[in-house]
């Protein structure tokens, strides 16, 4: 952006017509010191970013509405492999945003909380999950599972996307 070229964008209409916080999330997504570009298109995507992740969130949400974890906690290793597998993305998605919070790469966490929630979450596990969801018995060994990930989903999304 520059705007002797007349290419500039200005933060206040942006903010105007989409929210302060789709202006939040571009700062926090783009590499300082580097020279950033900001496509009037990529405004309107950048505005999807935040209702997907949301959405996810609440699906992680409406699938606890049962669960309690004093009772159904299942075992890490008596847990599906997918389930095992989604928690130890968590795991390291967590601690990957932990440590750039810590650098101040705002970045990094921005892209690295919304691939996992496009890619892994959304494109893979989720939709599994919605199969788990609507074929196995609420008493079977895979349904309780699946909630063990959701609750750790949710947990570690919400400490990640919104640090105290």
């Amino acid at each position: 952006m520059s705007k002797s070229r007349g290419n500039d964008v200005d933060p206040v209409d942006i903010s105007n017509r989409l929210g302060g916080e789709i202006v939040r999330l571009w700062v926090a997504s783009v590499t300082f010191g580097k020279t950033s570009s900001a496509p009037n298109g990529s405004w309107a995507y950048r505005g999807k970013l935040p209702d997907h992740s949301n959405k996810l969130f609440k699906n992680a949400l409406g699938n606890l509405y049962d669960f309690d974890p004093q009772r159904d906690t299942v075992a890490f290793d008596k847990l599906e492999a997918i389930d095992q597998y989604m928690l130890r993305q968590t795991v390291t998605m967590a601690a990957d945003v932990t440590r750039w919070y810590d650098e101040f790469a705002f970045h990094k966490i921005y892209h690295r909380i919304n691939d996992f929630c496009v890619v892994e979450l959304s494109a893979f596990y989720f939709d599994v999950l919605k199969d788990r969801l609507y074929t196995f018995a609420p008493d079977s060994t895979g349904s309780p599972g699946r909630a063990d990930g959701n609750l750790a989903y949710a947990e570690a999304w919400s400490a990640c996307s919104h640090p105290s």
